[in-house]
């Protein structure tokens, strides 16, 4: 089934700025699996919001890969992938997908919500041993803050060695729907506690906005779970740029300098004339 097949489907659409995304992703996996592969016995590729592998750019009928088969396409491949989505329609696109053009590859199915799934997805990792290194890397692309739980992110991170590229809903979620997050658990799962009402009024004054605030919530939880803490140019701001409206943040998390190190060069790789700041 080659990509304009796919035009057949009923693919999910995204604006065109999903490419700076996926640039980002395809060479963070780049770097990543080259670089470790005589390192560790075993990488693992993670996508817990995995989609069907392909997405139709708005208004047009340009098909593009996005992440669970821009890490398949790599030149060294990871040696275990795991693809989790709740939407089992695309789960069973993306299986087509694989098994006509990388039936070879180690692949594991979760067809759950990733917050239901995280058994799961520990089963299926590779079990590292004295004599066996496993390093994993792990993508969160949720579609808004109540798709994703913070609980995931820590005990995936209690029981493996890994790195996390994570989507913040910041903008298209986050701000503009402060009120509503004030009277709903959605933001309390999303960042791991619930002091953040708090926090929020006694330092509204020091952020630009809620946004801003979410981001750097989120970055103080995952530097309490050991991982390097991002400089505000660390994060990528992804925005619309006909109408130069922000819509969310990448940030990516490890606790080796080394993985800061390949993603400040994925950074400057994919686009150098962007800038990453708030």
């Amino acid at each position: 089934m080659t990509n304009d097949e796919y035009n057949d489907y009923d693919l999910p659409e995204v604006g065109a700025w999903s490419q700076r995304k996926y640039d980002l992703i395809r060479h963070y996996a780049e770097m990543f699996s080259t670089s470790m592969k005589n390192k560790w016995d075993c990488r693992v590729y993670i996508d817990c919001f995995c989609g069907c592998g392909l997405s139709k750019i708005k208004k047009t009928q340009r098909v593009m890969n996005s992440s669970a088969t821009i890490a398949m396409e790599i030149k060294y491949p990871f040696d275990k992938y795991i693809f989790c989505d709740s939407d089992k329609n695309k789960l069973n696109l993306l299986k087509k997908y694989i098994n006509q053009r990388f039936s070879s590859l180690d692949v594991t199915f979760i067809d759950d919500d990733v917050n239901e799934s995280v058994d799961s997805i520990l089963s299926a990792i590779p079990k590292p041993s004295k004599n066996f290194k496993v390093l994993s890397f792990c993508l969160l692309d949720p579609y808004k803050i109540s798709n994703l739980q913070f609980n995931i992110i820590k005990k995936i991170s209690d029981n493996v060695f890994v790195d996390f590229l994570i989507l913040i809903p910041s903008y298209m979620d986050a701000n503009r729907n402060e009120g509503n997050f004030k009277n709903n658990d959605y933001l309390d799962n999303f960042l791991g506690t619930t002091s953040w009402r708090d926090d929020w009024e006694k330092n509204k004054n020091n952020h630009k906005n809620f946004a801003e605030f979410v981001v750097t919530s989120f970055d103080q939880q995952m530097e309490k779970l050991g991982f390097l803490s991002l400089k505000k140019a660390e994060f990528v701001k992804i925005s619309e740029p006909k109408r130069n409206c922000p819509l969310y943040h990448l940030a990516f998390y490890s606790k080796s300098k080394l993985g800061k190190k390949f993603w400040k060069e994925s950074i400057t790789s994919s686009d150098p004339q962007i800038s990453f700041e708030f």
